[in-house]
């Protein structure tokens, strides 16, 4: 019996989930499945904040199916979008497009010492790609961007 690509993605995924979910896959009594973990997994891919060993405990405690997993994923990443801020960007993200050598700048006033390490990492991932768009080189600017995630902003002054 051969198996498909996909399902070979989905088992290499597995592999490389933390071993407290490794642990939960092979008990029986953890009322946690693969697919449970392959859905955190989708989750933390999507940026979104993953702590396994909560997310096990409350599969397990309320018997959680896949679907409950999921719309509970939601419903946790709604509120944290909500009650934390986007990370601050210097581009207006509508008319922006580094492919294109487009941007459109924020006017924003940065205060060092009110700015999160990751604020600040955001901030200078985004004058790099700025430079490079000034340089000529749109796919250094792209590529600069997408490390940090251009897409945080909605194109307000958040710094």
């Amino acid at each position: 019996m051969a198996i498909g690509p996909r399902q070979r993605r989905n088992i290499e995924a597995l592999l490389t989930l933390p071993e407290v979910c490794q642990r939960a896959l092979d008990d029986e009594d953890q009322r946690f499945t693969a697919t449970h973990a392959l859905v955190l997994r989708a989750a933390q891919r999507r940026g979104e904040s993953v702590h396994f060993v909560e997310w096990i405990g409350q599969i397990r405690r309320e018997a959680l199916s896949v679907r409950g997993l999921q719309l509970a994923l939601a419903r946790a990443a709604r509120h944290e979008r909500q009650t934390s801020p986007p990370e601050p960007t210097l581009f207006n993200l509508v008319g922006t497009d580094l492919d294109r050598g487009r941007a459109r700048l924020l006017a924003i006033a940065i205060d060092r010492d009110q700015l999160s390490p990751s604020a600040a990492d955001a901030l200078a991932a985004d004058a790099v790609a700025l430079l490079s768009l000034l340089r000529k080189d749109a796919k250094a600017a792209t590529a600069a961007t997408a490390a940090t995630g251009s897409q945080r902003g909605d194109g307000h002054d958040h710094a």
